[in-house]
């Protein structure tokens, strides 16, 4: 997770499985929700 507090989370716009998150602290973190890996 990130080290700051989340600043936004979209889903890939053809499918639910990935998930983009960032955060205050500038990172983006991708996470494949079905295999549950980031």
């Amino acid at each position: 997770l990130p080290e700051d507090a989340i600043s936004s989370v979209k889903f890939a716009p053809k499918s639910n499985q990935f998930l983009l998150v960032s955060s205050w602290d500038c990172s983006v973190r991708l996470y494949d929700v079905s295999a549950n890996i980031e």
